[in-house]
């Protein structure tokens, strides 16, 4: 009598758990976010590379703050990306009307016939305007363009080797699937 009863005891949290398995299944309010980005083509004949470090993205979700996109560090040549887009991010995101985009650049050199220079980045934090609505279980894709030619600022004369990064980032693109 007592192994019947363990036995529909053991059944009946194993029907519980199964309920609460397909509703939390149910419950899956998301679609997924890729994100791009590139480069417009520009005359930079001398530069040989141009390394942006970005550590964080995050979208501004409405009534809902940020939500991170990427959290780890990640470099980028966009020599590399100049009239093609590479996959920054692709992640799932809770369905509804986002705002905003940042991106943390921590880090950034250009490499000019061989010689490498660090660029200055006063503000590490760039906020892009950027409203989109993922629906649940669609696909939003956004490119975005890095446009290096106005981000690139050279400082004092002659071949003072000092650069300063203030990027300039526009939304090029956003499709929905």
């Amino acid at each position: 009598m007592r192994k019947y009863l363990i036995l529909i005891l053991l059944l009946i949290l194993a029907l519980v758990l199964l309920v609460m398995g397909c509703k939390a299944l149910q419950n899956n309010n998301s679609g997924k976010v890729n994100l791009y980005i590139k480069d417009t083509p520009i005359d930079l004949s001398k530069v040989e590379h141009i390394y942006i470090t970005i550590s964080e993205v995050s979208a501004h979700k409405v009534g809902n703050g940020f939500i991170p996109i990427l959290q780890e560090e990640t470099t980028i040549d966009l020599k590399e990306v100049i009239d093609t887009k590479k996959l920054l991010a692709s992640v799932d995101l809770e369905a509804g009307k986002y705002t905003e985009l940042r991106l943390v650049v921590v880090k950034a050199e250009i490499v000019i016939e061989g010689t490498t220079y660090t660029l200055d980045i006063p503000s590490m934090e760039i906020k892009i305007p950027c409203v989109f609505e993922v629906e649940k279980d669609g696909t939003v894709n956004i490119t975005l363009d890095f446009d290096a030619k106005n981000s690139i600022v050279v400082i004092g004369a002659g071949n003072s080797g000092k650069y300063i990064l203030r990027p300039v980032i526009i939304v090029e693109s956003i499709s929905y699937e």
